[in-house]
């Protein structure tokens, strides 16, 4: 059954596919100066802000009542998630590691990692230890869980 459960959550991210990727070469007016210099967003942009930080609480909150792919959403989070929260599961299933962060009585964030969740096997992470990742937003897996990508252990 977690075999199933692990290889669902894997195929919902397609692992990369939420990814964006920024033309470096673009000259823009930044954040950080004139064209050239500091971030090559646009100033005011989402993604010159950086992960926008969150609790797991929070984000299952916003992501059930927007249904997950609410447009608003979607241009909130577009430089990323930083979240935080308490862990309360880990499922370790063929090289993958499955975390899942509290976010209220019998609700969950699962996150999913670029690295297979290498990190969170090498730091030794645990139920009931606090952790913050940086995601991509992910979507509704249903009334009890909410999924997150592409994340990177901090």
């Amino acid at each position: 059954m977690k075999r199933v459960a692990g290889w669902l959550i894997a195929a919902a991210f397609g692992f990369g596919a939420a990814c964006k990727k920024t033309d470096a070469t673009e000259k823009k007016e930044t954040a950080g100066g004139p064209a050239g210099q500091g971030s090559t967003a646009p100033a005011g942009s989402a993604a010159s802000k950086g992960p926008v930080p969150v609790t797991a609480t929070d984000f299952f909150a916003e992501s059930i009542a927007a249904g997950g792919a609410a447009p608003d959403l979607k241009h909130k989070y577009d430089s990323g998630i930083l979240l935080s929260g308490t862990v309360v599961n880990r499922i370790d299933d063929m090289g993958q590691t499955f975390i899942h962060l509290a976010a209220g009585e019998g609700k969950h964030v699962a996150l999913t990692f670029i690295d297979s969740g290498a990190a969170t096997r090498v730091k030794g992470v645990k139920v009931s230890d606090a952790l913050v990742a940086v995601c991509r937003e992910g979507g509704v897996g249903g009334p009890a869980q909410v999924i997150v990508g592409d994340c990177i252990l901090q």
